[in-house]
């Protein structure tokens, strides 16, 4: 089981991304602001010198590509929507963060240019990215969006093909590959430490412990394959608490209906609500065997008194403040560990173990699933100027390349040891996360995860768990509502 078990989907991520995810899930993550990059907070300034000699500059990462042309003191912008993106803060404390700076202050003498880091609203990169194509003058240089927006992006044309520019083969290659064609063109690039695992499961070890459950055995069971939605449920009535018939402590939730929390619980039965067909179209997942099993049982947990949160938006984290102020046992971790974990989880008073998502049932694998998160692209009519975005690939290239000597394996297995006291467990959740195989949602790298299917959800969905239809009849609504919104995405295609 344990070999299987390792074979698992999973994504690769990095405990020394600080704040990323928890942008990608709800908050902008920065400033707000009118979108324009001239207008907005850049991080462009320190000491060469200085910084180089500490974090070992050029000889960390590989050398830039080509010869340097001179651009005459021109601005290379890179717009993002976190100040902690890609780890370009001049006042990072950790290796990563202070070699990318180095390597950005290094790129700006050899091509005589200001390399300038833009955080805006999240809201205002797509449609400035679109008005600067129409007039023909790059919004930025290089541009940051979610996965889901990216392919909105390279739908309506408004990308460079970067297999003209750099050499692909240099970066996270699932990120490469989220807008690769078949004749090797592709439009996005990523880097491990931006994306992360999604499908863990967070319990507060300290209140297991206090209500009797022998924690290593939990472990154990998760290893033999018999950590299932029965034993869920069984352990949640075991550790939740009532006074006066009001809940105090939760047994678990099942997340808000439609980002990464609830998405992780419908992926773990592998059901996905948006199925790619063969012609490259897409349609509901609602009217399929797994759905209307992951939704029974999300329904009976839910029933059993344990929290469930239907509204989203800035709200977001509503459920992880609530697990983190002990009043839910179980929670999923929703937009990925490290940035949850430096954000809210290191600040929490109890010891936190974690667990894979359940199985359906013992006879059921356990599945993995991620999401590719950010990515950045370059505007298509950089392409105007070959030399310019040539020389503004080979600055990516060499920022953004691995580090080297850092060993990234053992950061992780370090990392997940801070979670767990199960070896096996670290080792299972450690080779998953390295895996570049993984199983991710159909309808977040469509860009349809954070619109109108939330809308849908919010009505649709809830009435299923809430009890207020039945299974059958409230797929059957969702299906017919979702549906409508995927054939019109397909006309689109």
């Amino acid at each position: 089981m344990l070999k299987r078990m390792r074979s698992i989907l999973g994504i690769g991520l990095s405990v020394v991304l600080a704040a990323a995810c928890l942008s990608g899930c709800g908050g902008n993550g920065g400033k707000e602001d009118d979108g324009n990059p001239s207008s907005v907070e850049s991080i462009a300034s320190g000491n060469a010198g200085e910084t180089e000699k500490e974090t070992g500059g050029a000889e960390t990462g590989e050398n830039v590509q080509a010869e340097g042309i001179d651009l005459q003191g021109r601005e290379i912008t890179m717009v993002a929507w976190g100040n902690d993106l890609f780890g370009l803060d001049e006042n990072a404390a950790d290796e990563r963060g202070q070699t990318y700076w180095a390597r950005k202050q290094e790129v700006e003498e050899k091509y005589n240019c200001k390399f300038v880091f833009n955080v805006v609203n999240y809201d205002d990169i797509l449609p400035s990215l679109r008005a600067g194509e129409m007039s023909g003058t790059p919004y930025a240089d290089i541009v940051v969006l979610r996965a889901s927006d990216a392919q909105s992006a390279y739908k309506e044309g408004l990308l460079l093909d970067l297999s003209q520019v750099l050499d692909g083969s240099k970066f996270y290659q699932p990120a490469v590959n989220l807008l690769k064609e078949a004749d090797g063109k592709f439009y996005t690039l990523g880097v491990e430490e931006e994306n992360h695992v999604e499908n863990l499961f967070l319990f507060n070890q300290d209140l297991f412990e206090a209500k009797g459950i022998d924690v290593p055995a939990l472990y154990q069971e998760a290893l033999d394959g018999k950590w299932t939605y029965d034993r869920l449920i069984e352990v949640a009535e075991q550790v939740a608490e009532k006074e006066n018939g009001v809940t105090k402590i939760y047994g678990a939730q099942v997340g808000h209906v439609y980002d990464d929390s609830f998405g992780g619980y419908l992926l773990s039965f592998d059901a996905d609500p948006m199925i790619q067909n063969a012609d490259g179209t897409y349609s509901s997942g609602f009217r399929t065997e797994n759905m209307e099993r992951a939704l029974e049982t999300l329904s009976k947990i839910v029933q059993n008194d344990s929290f469930w949160y239907k509204q989203g938006g800035d709200n977001w984290d509503v459920p992880m403040k609530k697990f983190l102020a002990g009043e839910i046992a179980m929670t999923t971790n929703g937009c990925g560990i490290p940035g949850i974990k430096i954000n809210y989880i290191d600040q929490a008073s109890f010891k936190i173990g974690v667990l894979p998502m359940p199985k359906p049932s013992e006879e059921d694998d356990y599945v993995y699933n991620a999401q590719i998160l950010n990515v950045m692209m370059m505007p298509a009519s950089l392409g105007k100027d070959m030399e310019t975005a040539q020389a503004i690939a080979d600055m990516i290239t060499y920022i953004f390349s691995p580090i080297e000597g850092s060993d990234t394996k053992e950061l992780l297995r370090n990392y997940y040891a801070s979670f767990s006291s199960s070896e096996g467990m670290v080792e299972v959740l450690l080779d998953a996360a390295l895996s570049e195989n993984f199983k991710t949602y159909n309808t977040y790298t469509a860009g349809l995860y954070h619109g109108p299917y939330k809308e849908i959800c919010n009505e649709k969905l809830a009435e299923i768990l809430n009890g207020e239809t039945s299974i059958k009849a409230g797929i059957d609504a969702f299906d017919d509502a979702w549906q409508a919104v995927i054939d019109e995405y397909n006309a689109g295609l």
